[in-house]
């Protein structure tokens, strides 16, 4: 039996991720650094070598190579 991660709460990680990675891009970009840099850094902060808010489990994983191939794809 597989543990079963509630819809809520990944909708819950996935906004407070996706804010605070806009929030990095954008501090990042005013001081002169591409915004992806701070959106990358956004992750290493919020991931469990620093706050532990994001654990990396299967559903994450999924969620870090559709971002991966979305960021390869559209990034300029």
């Amino acid at each position: 039996m597989t543990n079963s991660v509630p819809m809520a709460d990944i909708l819950l990680v996935v906004g407070v991720t996706l804010l605070v990675a806009l929030v990095f891009g954008e501090a990042f970009e005013r001081a002169g650094v591409p915004a992806l840099v701070g959106e990358i850094a956004a992750g290493l902060v919020l991931g469990p070598s620093v706050v532990g808010l994001i654990e990396y489990g299967e559903t994450f994983a999924v969620f870090g190579i559709i971002d991966a191939v979305l960021l390869l794809s559209f990034r300029r």
